[in-house]
């Protein structure tokens, strides 16, 4: 509790409200909310014809949903849908301390340690400033850890049922959930209980089937000219492995080294360009704390595998699809350490080596993260685009009648927000 009041203090002081729809998806969020709290489900009403929407999995807005029952008034109601997050962030908190402690046998210190590091990082504070679905993602995450850890623990269907129910809740409010489940199953499998392994599997599919098909079927009403913008990747993904394996496979090694510059991005805040790859002496360390958590429990380290392997079949090279598994690369590193000082390496220079490269670590990650925190830069590029937005808006009413419809692939979700035109 302790943490909780700790993180949502922070983020009272360091919270800035911006208009739904700076970025894209939060203003997708925003509008699928507003459709199911009026009771016409899951549909893109701001777009000629009010599709379904296949693209955006439904837990995200429908936890926004309620703002709009209890204060219905737009743009008044706005700061709303960004401060949900600060409560998301402040209990996530507050569960992975939780989590690190009770299930993984932790000290208060360690996992102070690496818990205190994680709820600091802008990177996160970047995407729960505004209504994206990583905060939610992070709290159905830890959720997940903590029942795939008590499913290792004792066989027993209800907690093989409750893993699902957390992992279901996962892959239903982003898609990268699927490894969420993959990662529970093979953590049973390397348990050698083949049995309950398997049934998690066909849990998995139970799980993830319907959303799967609604969305592929929604997605066949979409005109061919808004299928990029609006419509679901998984077809057009497989499309593309199948349409030049070659090139695919030459891209595979390409995200390859694309997806490691992003891992030690998030390790090493502040640190860009060739100097980046400095942080390559995290990639044992991370490697030895995975192991050592592997010990506590094989889910963990199996869901971020997972992960890593999923984003490395896809298409889109953004360091915000980590995001949201940060806080699991962060104790990787911490675990790693603590286990090299204690450990495996003996007492002299080498130990002295490696507890001044913990120290230079933490002291660089600590300190650029507070830095960045307290001096605005998570909302830097919402300060940049609500200005673009607030022009959009101006323009858009001061040159186009009430039942326009504009071309905006970019802002279309705010546009339609903020004037009503489609």
């Amino acid at each position: 509790w302790g943490v909780v009041a700790l993180v949502l203090g922070m983020g009272l002081v360091i919270w800035e409200p911006f208009p739904p729809g700076v970025w894209h998806d939060d203003g997708v969020y925003v509008l699928l909310s507003r459709a199911l709290a009026n009771g016409e489900g899951l549909r893109y009403t701001g777009v000629p014809g009010a599709f379904l929407a296949p693209k955006f999995p439904p837990l995200f807005p429908l936890v926004l949903a309620p703002v709009w029952i209890v204060s219905p008034s737009f743009p008044e109601n706005a700061a709303f849908f960004g401060a949900v997050n600060l409560l998301f962030l402040a209990v996530f908190g507050g569960l992975m301390m939780a989590y690190l402690r009770r299930r993984l046998g932790l000290s208060a210190g360690l996992a102070g340690v690496a818990v205190g590091l994680a709820v600091i990082s802008p990177v996160l504070w970047r995407v729960a400033m505004i209504p994206l679905s990583e905060p939610l993602f992070l709290l159905t995450l830890v959720l997940a850890l903590w029942a795939g850890s008590r499913m290792e623990s004792k066989e027993s269907a209800g907690r093989l049922a409750l893993f699902l129910v957390a992992g279901g809740l996962a892959l239903h409010t982003r898609s990268l959930g699927i490894a969420v489940l993959v990662g529970g199953a093979g953590a049973l499998f390397c348990r050698r209980r083949w049995k309950d392994g398997g049934w998690i599997l066909l849990g998995s599919v139970a799980v993830a089937l319907p959303w799967a098909l609604w969305s592929r079927w929604a997605a066949q009403a979409l005109p061919e000219s808004l299928k990029d913008i609006l419509g679901p990747y998984g077809g057009w993904l497989l499309g593309e492995m199948g349409r030049d394996p070659a090139a695919y496979l030459g891209f595979l090694v390409e995200n390859g080294g694309s997806l490691l510059a992003r891992i030690l991005a998030l390790l090493l805040p502040g640190v860009t360009g060739h100097p980046l790859w400095v942080g390559l002496a995290l990639v044992p360390v991370l490697g030895v704390g995975l192991w050592e958590l592997g010990k506590r429990s094989l889910t963990l380290p199996l869901v971020l595998l997972s992960t890593l392997f999923v984003l490395l079949l896809w298409p889109f090279q953004a360091v915000r699809l980590l995001t949201p598994f940060q806080p699991l690369l962060v104790l990787g590193v911490v675990m790693g350490f603590h286990r090299l000082l204690t450990h495996r390496v003996r007492p002299g220079r080498g130990r002295w080596a490696v507890g001044l490269l913990a120290g230079c670590w933490v002291a660089l990650f600590a300190s650029v993260s507070l830095v960045r925190l307290f001096s605005g830069w998570p909302g830097e590029l919402y300060r940049v685009r609500s200005d673009a937005l607030a022009m959009a808006v101006r323009a858009v009413e001061e040159h186009t009648p009430p039942h326009a419809v504009v071309g905006a692939p970019e802002l279309w979700s705010s546009l339609h927000l903020f004037t009503g035109r489609q």
